[in-house]
């Protein structure tokens, strides 16, 4: 699994929820509503979970699906690899 760094986590629509702003490899922001024991404290920044599709070494780049779709309605984005953290597998 890997995460994303949020830029920034403020409240949601209810108490559970939190909106998240992350951004892509070109600096657009993404508006996202999850709820909050979604998001990981890590060395005093939440992360968010998202799915790696591809990965572009060369640019220092990585395709991400997010969660869920953002208010703009991107499911996808290529973000910086210096943005993602990656964690450990699972184990099966």
């Amino acid at each position: 699994m890997a995460l994303i760094r949020c830029d920034q986590v403020s409240k949601g629509m209810r108490s559970s929820e939190r909106t998240v702003v992350v951004s892509d490899a070109y600096g657009r922001r993404e508006y996202l509503r999850v709820e909050e024991d979604f998001l990981t404290l890590h060395e005093g920044k939440y992360w968010l979970p998202v799915g790696v599709i591809n990965e572009d070494k060369n640019h220092g780049a990585v395709l991400i699906e997010l969660p869920q779709e953002s208010e703009s309605g991107t499911n996808r984005l290529w973000a910086k690899l210096s943005d993602l953290l990656e964690m450990d597998p699972a184990p099966v």
